[in-house]
């Protein structure tokens, strides 16, 4: 009984692992994205003249790069909803 029962678990855990690793690429692309968004809306804010204010979960008072920072340029998959443009 023990057997069967650690069968299950290994095979649920082993499915959770490939199911997460299949799906990596779109979890990258998906927060690639929302940094994207994120920075052109405080950028677009920026330019009418108006103070961009932080939301609550940014990071602010850092000039380092942190784990969580993006690259300055790097390959990037193009979305459904964006122009491809190769250079």
């Amino acid at each position: 009984m023990l057997m069967l029962i650690l069968t299950w678990i290994g095979a649920v855990l082993g499915l959770s692992l490939l199911l997460i690793m299949a799906l990596g690429p779109v979890i990258v692309e998906a927060d690639s994205w929302w940094y994207a968004r994120r920075h052109e809306r405080r950028r677009l804010s920026a330019a009418d003249g108006s103070a961009a204010e932080p939301s609550p979960g940014s990071r602010t008072g850092s000039s380092s790069t942190t784990a969580g920072s993006r690259p300055a340029s790097g390959p990037r998959i193009a979305l459904r909803s964006q122009p491809t443009h190769i250079s």
